[in-house]
């Protein structure tokens, strides 16, 4: 087992060692964004008045009702993405195919359509909620005094968390609180929604640094007693991460947490939105005590990276624990283990010439 575990984490980057993840060029800030935007075509200016009508008759209904239309919306998505759901019932089977029937695995893709659509449901409403100051008729938290005490450490924060429950509220819940949290973030591939999305964070005051921008300006803010926030649940390639074990698979994992915290210090606060089971409107945002990492006692390089990956694997395991609480909370959509291990690969090539001189 040993010996395997060490053959999966042949790759590990430092962001702090590549000259590229260095770059003090000049960045857009997220409140720019929008500003540097290319003029916008016919099209797009159609489709982004059709977003912001959108918005505006989600907004003036009732939050059950359009919660329903989100559920509805779901269910619709199920069918009309239906490579993506594909993908998704694959990936689940591998990952919970022990603990969950064929078809309550079908069932937790199902929900978590309907979860992503009363999440975008949502996301469209929060700019009126937080100017009519309803966050709270929105949020229970819990464990907010261990965010608080990270803070007093004067070693600026790392936020772990995930792409489960409505992680955009959780951004709001950050923005509306005045924590200085930085959410660090890829842009949108369709240009017209990513303007939106872009826009729709910037009234809500949340900050956004994107993956583009210059690790120098991580630095300084996390130096400035700020907070950087990672969704550490995305797949990486082979050459920006490591291989480390979720739901008993290789994944490649980004390592900037765990090269963050071991080289400043920065305390690592887990924190995780969930949906209020038997009230649908409200949602729990719960904290977790700092995670406790024990350096290990050898020197070098070696020992230096071994300690990125058992940092980034235990950031993983929290992440896992969390998603088999809620499995419908996580987006299986995205091919979370797409990347895969030099040794795998090794042995897919041999086993393919193994067959060629077979035939």
């Amino acid at each position: 087992m040993a010996s395997s575990t060490r053959e999966r984490n042949m790759v590990c980057y430092d962001p702090l060692q590549d000259p590229h993840g260095m770059d003090t060029t000049a960045h857009i800030p997220a409140t720019d964004a929008i500003a540097a935007a290319p003029t916008p075509s016919v099209r797009e200016r159609i489709a982004w008045t059709a977003l912001r009508l959108l918005q505006t008759g989600v907004s003036a209904l009732p939050l059950r009702f359009a919660l329903g239309i989100g559920r509805r919306l779901g269910d619709l998505a199920y069918w009309a993405v239906y490579p993506r759901t594909r993908v998704a019932l694959r990936q689940i089977a591998m990952a919970m195919g022990r603990w969950l029937t064929p078809s309550e695995q079908q069932a937790v893709i199902h929900r978590m359509y309907r979860e992503f659509g009363q999440g975008v449901i949502e996301f469209l409403r929060l700019p009126r909620l937080v100017a009519e100051g309803r966050l709270d008729d929105l949020v229970a938290v819990e464990g907010e005094e261990f965010l608080r005490d990270a803070y007093t450490q004067r070693k600026g924060v790392l936020i772990l968390t995930a792409h489960y429950g409505n992680f955009e509220l959780l951004a709001t819940f950050f923005a509306a609180k005045g924590y200085q949290v930085n959410l660090v973030t890829r842009r949108l591939r369709n240009g017209v929604l990513d303007r939106f999305w872009a826009d729709q964070r910037r009234r809500l005051k949340i900050r956004a640094i994107f993956k583009e921008q210059s690790l120098k300006e991580v630095i300084g803010r996390l130096r400035r007693n700020e907070a950087m926030g990672y969704v550490l649940d995305q797949n990486m390639g082979g050459e920006q991460g490591v291989f480390v074990e979720f739901f008993g698979q290789p994944a490649c994992t980004m390592t900037a947490v765990a090269v963050l915290a071991k080289r400043f210090g920065s305390p690592v606060v887990p924190v995780f939105i969930a949906r209020d089971r038997r009230d649908p409107t409200r949602h729990r945002i719960v904290f977790e005590p700092p995670l406790v990492f024990e350096t290990r006692g050898s020197d070098g390089a070696a020992a230096g990276q071994d300690d990125l990956v058992a940092r980034t694997q235990q950031y993983t395991a929290v992440i896992e624990r969390r998603i088999r609480e809620r499995p419908d909370h996580w987006i299986w959509i995205h091919r979370r283990w797409n990347t895969r291990p030099p040794s795998d690969l090794a042995t897919s090539t041999r086993d393919n010439a193994g067959e060629g001189g077979a035939s």
